[in-house]
């Protein structure tokens, strides 16, 4: 006879058993791939913190965030959109990266990892430097079929490279030309109150120089009303002593 109690346990722990699998095989029915994308933000090589990453989906704004104080960044892009990744700090240069990730079908649920990228905000003299830098993306990803996975456009990163060479080299004359006009401003700010020390000097020469005179004729007149004065009484002792 069996056990009721054992067939009661039984019947519950293979029902548990089904209703997993089926949870498992529901979940992996609905699992959708994705892209991540790993990135860090740095300028002159170092990590930096709180620059601003605007993402966009197509024209549409859907993300705004900061990078850590490692500099890095992780997103999670749907299949089949355009994204664009805008970077920006106060006092660097803006750039831009472009993710394209529409995707063969048998891909989709699939889950893709970049190789982490590194861009570099270089910090620039003065903000109207941006109007000078060519409105493109740095680097454009996308699934390349030949190695099943998402990657970068080579070429286009390289030329886009050789142009930031040429703005850097434009930035650091702007900084140079800054320093000089610094200098040249401190110089001149030093000569003017050079001269106007001198100028001072001079009038404080003067005005020693006026009231040494003035000292030196009170004191003349003095001597000279003393001699009178002690004229006066001898001659009035004298007549005193004759009558």
């Amino acid at each position: 006879m069996v056990n009721k109690f054992y067939f009661k346990k039984t019947v519950k722990f293979f029902a548990l058993i089904v209703f997993g699998i089926f949870i498992s095989c529901n979940l992996l029915a609905q699992s959708k791939g994705y892209v991540e994308v790993i990135g860090k933000v740095q300028q002159h090589g170092k990590a930096l913190e709180g620059a601003s990453v605007k993402v966009y989906k197509g024209n549409e704004p859907i993300d705004d965030i900061l990078t850590n104080n490692a500099g890095r960044i992780i997103l999670n892009l749907d299949f089949n959109y355009v994204y664009t990744l805008v970077f920006s700090k106060k006092g660097a240069i803006t750039k831009s990266i472009v993710f394209d990730t529409k995707i063969p079908d048998e891909y989709k649920d699939v889950f893709f990892s970049n190789q982490p990228f590194r861009i570099d905000l270089l910090s620039i003299p003065d903000d109207s430097i941006q109007i000078n830098i060519p409105d493109k993306p740095v680097a454009k990803y996308a699934f390349n079929p030949s190695i099943d996975d998402f990657d970068f456009d080579q070429k286009y990163s390289s030329a886009r490279k050789d142009e930031f060479e040429v703005l850097k080299k434009d930035i650091e004359a702007a900084r140079a030309k800054a320093r000089q006009d610094s200098i040249a401003d401190a110089r001149a700010q030093a000569s003017a109150l050079s001269r106007a020390a001198v100028l001072e000097k001079a009038r404080q020469d003067s005005i020693k120089r006026a009231q040494a005179l003035a000292d030196k004729l009170e004191a003349q007149e003095k001597a000279r009303l003393a001699a009178l004065e002690k004229s006066q009484r001898d001659s009035i002792a004298k007549a005193q002593a004759d009558s």
